[in-house]
């Protein structure tokens, strides 16, 4: 695959069902059957204006599937376990683990639970606690980007971004544009009477035992962090399926008319929030409901706006840039009951910019 950096996530059978809510701690979900991550395909063709690394040592055309997650389980608790020369190792030992260890892990520590952010990197839960990569709530690894050129002289420099089209290369392989999507609708019976919106923002109630449908991609985040930056910044990513089963933004306390921002952000239209506050009988989240002047902007289109990832140079240190995926809890869309595949493909574009000198 040529000028392009692909990744693809298949989340498999993600099963979440409500649990208790208690006055302190709001655990929203449990997992029954655990979210796996299916495999990546991150290649970038070498000549084409970087190449990427997971060490910062050695760089390639592409990145493995398996040294991918070998990269998530170290990020996940470095403590026990670390990655040297390409090899997943336990730290206290040094033995490396074999292929049925690491699914273990991958199955039994690492799961996908509700979380928020409002920047991209610090992650926490619907109580506003921390959750670090510890809490095996969500997948994190880096990834070093670099021009191909180590010549300072040659003067190039590139611009990295998400690819948002349809790309016929040369030999004629076609290149898809980033997408989040799943691969089939979830049907969820209604355990307690929901309000979300009809195509004109107006008010659409559904009762117990109606049925609808839902997207798991739908309340799926990701943010890319560029950690050369001198001020912490990350690009949030909320990339839903062009689709009649989406539900809405974000929660939140937003009491404005317009008909748009009420379709995405409005409480009172959100099927999770109602679904779930109309299930316990009592306005259970609203000391919790994040305010609309304090949540994240996110890219929603790319065709509308496209962010530079990264900068890469000849001649210039290599950009590591930090990739998160999570289920963001205010999610109209996250709805107990999700399940089947989400499949995140990423694919990335270097443009030429300016030279270096000129610049």
């Amino acid at each position: 695959m040529k000028l392009r950096i692909k990744i693809f996530i298949s989340i498999m059978t993600l099963l979440l069902v409500l649990t208790t809510f208690s006055t302190t701690t709001y655990a929203w979900f449990k997992i029954n059957s655990q979210a796996s991550v299916e495999g990546f395909d991150f290649t970038v063709v070498g000549g084409e204006g970087f190449l990427v690394s997971l060490d910062g040592k050695t760089y390639r055309n592409d990145l493995k599937k398996n040294d991918i997650l070998n990269k998530i389980i170290e990020n996940y608790d470095k403590e026990k376990y670390v990655v040297n020369d390409g090899k997943l190792c336990y730290v206290a030992s040094g033995q490396e683990l074999n292929n049925s260890q690491r699914e273990k892990i991958l199955e039994d520590e690492i799961q996908m639970l509700p979380l928020t952010s409002t920047d991209g990197i610090t992650l926490k839960d619907l109580n506003n606690s921390v959750a670090s990569t510890k809490s095996g709530r969500y997948y994190e690894f880096s990834v070093y980007f670099k021009a191909t050129s180590n010549k300072q002289e040659d003067d190039m420099t590139y611009n990295i971004y998400l690819n948002d089209r349809t790309t016929k290369l040369s030999d004629g392989e076609i290149v898809n544009p980033t997408s989040i999507k799943s691969e089939d609708a979830t049907e969820v019976i209604l355990r307690a009477p929901m309000n979300t919106f009809n195509a004109d923002g107006s008010v659409k109630s559904l009762l117990e035992d109606d049925a609808i449908k839902v997207y798991s991609s739908n309340a799926l985040r990701f943010s890319t962090q560029d950690t050369s930056l001198e001020s912490p910044l990350a690009n949030i990513y909320e990339l839903s399926d062009d689709s009649e089963y989406e539900y809405g933004s974000y929660a939140s306390d937003y009491d404005g008319e317009d008909v748009e921002l009420k379709k995405l952000y409005s409480k009172d239209l959100s099927a999770m929030y109602t679904y779930r506050n109309n299930l316990l009988g009592m306005d259970t989240l609203a000391d919790l409901l994040p305010s609309y002047n304090s949540l994240p902007k996110t890219i929603r289109s790319l065709e509308d706006e496209n962010p530079i990832i990264t900068t890469v140079s000849s001649g210039s240190e290599a950009k590591l840039v930090t990739f998160r995926f999570w289920l963001e809890g205010w999610d109209a869309d996250c709805f107990d009951g999700l399940a089947k595949s989400i499949n995140v493909n990423l694919t990335f574009k270097a443009s030429k910019v300016a030279s270096a000198s000129a610049n």
